[in-house]
């Protein structure tokens, strides 16, 4: 029997993207990365 993929909502990944850019905010490159992953996230959840 195979297990059915739980599907994460966008608010929540939304959330843990925001709380990963909080948590390395002493790293800028870092800060970026996480700033275009939550854009990306947002912009794709258009289609959902």
């Amino acid at each position: 029997m195979s297990k059915k993929r739980r599907k994460h909502s966008g608010e929540f990944k939304e959330k843990v993207a925001l709380a990963a850019i909080q948590k390395d905010e002493a790293t800028p490159q870092r800060q970026r990365d996480m700033e275009y992953i939550t854009y990306r996230l947002i912009a794709g959840n258009d289609n959902s």
